[in-house]
């Protein structure tokens, strides 16, 4: 695989933390506080650049950031559990799809 681009790293990151962040033995609030924690370098996109047109420094995770972060943690996870159960990945992306209701 490629080397992932430092952007593309920070996305992951933050998609990491804000799954982490939940926890079931803490409140509601509690767990709202760390998911807006966890998604704080989330910026709006008015943010992304600044006035000579730069991508500002604090705003370096976009949406596609965000989707080809989520596509390599989701391919890793999906590879690793298929091979965990013996299976291969359309079965587990199978389930995946049920639980989304999409199957």
């Amino acid at each position: 695989m490629a080397a992932m681009p430092e952007s593309g790293r920070l996305a992951a990151s933050v998609l990491l933390d804000a799954v982490v962040s939940q926890s079931p033995e803490k409140s509601e609030d509690e767990n709202r506080l760390a998911l807006d924690l966890a998604l704080a370098l989330l910026v709006e996109p008015d943010d992304l650049e600044t006035d000579d047109g730069e991508r500002h420094p604090d705003s370096i995770i976009d949406a596609s950031d965000l989707v080809g972060a989520s596509i390599v943690l989701t391919s890793w996870l999906i590879s690793r559990l298929a091979e965990a159960r013996q299976t291969d990945v359309a079965e587990v992306a199978g389930e995946l799809r049920s639980f989304i209701g999409t199957a």
